[in-house]
């Protein structure tokens, strides 16, 4: 019997917070391609350099999946919180990750 690896046909792209376990473990269980946000880099540059990544390996994104912790108004990465001052801030970058929709 030949057994054949399912390629992923989707645009979806997960991406969680490294530093709580309990997410990298759903990170890793994932269906759909999914990755890590180290705590060293600010998260949404994070974000960007992984839809970078996915662009250039022939795979753009169309829906991102964030997995975080957080409150009304605020996605915590580690220590690191993405507002509405940082994406008014960014908002130029944002303005070319290209995506038709962000999943929170």
């Amino acid at each position: 019997m030949t057994t054949h690896a399912l390629k992923c046909t989707c645009n979806d792209l997960v991406l969680g917070d490294a530093s709580v376990p309990e997410i990298r473990q759903l990170l890793a269980a994932a269906k759909l391609p999914a990755s890590e946000l180290k705590s060293n880099l600010p998260p949404l540059h994070a974000i960007t350099t992984e839809l970078n990544r996915a662009r250039s390996l022939g795979q753009p994104v169309d829906t991102l999946h964030l997995i975080a912790h957080g409150q009304p108004g605020v996605l915590s990465f580690g220590d690191q919180r993405i507002d509405r001052a940082a994406l008014l801030f960014h908002a130029g970058d944002l303005g070319c990750w290209g995506l038709r929709t962000i999943a929170l």
